[in-house]
């Protein structure tokens, strides 16, 4: 599991391709910020380790598409 301090770089660093990607698929703000939310719950629920800040984008990607 993260610490917070990590959770907080890894928001700032992907909650705008995660909301793009969500207002992408759902045409709506309000669902898209709901989903941008959900993606980063699980994110800092996540107990497996991730290999590369590439495999964290990926990872919350997918997970904001499946949400969607």
């Amino acid at each position: 599991m993260m610490n917070d301090e990590q959770f907080t770089r890894l928001v700032r660093r992907y909650i705008d391709t995660v909301f793009r990607v969500a207002l992408n698929y759902l045409k709506n703000p309000a669902d898209a910020e709901d989903v941008t939310q959900i993606t980063f719950e699980k994110l800092l629920k996540e107990k497996q380790s991730f290999e590369s800040d590439e495999h964290i984008r990926n990872w919350l990607i997918r997970v904001d598409v499946n949400e969607c």
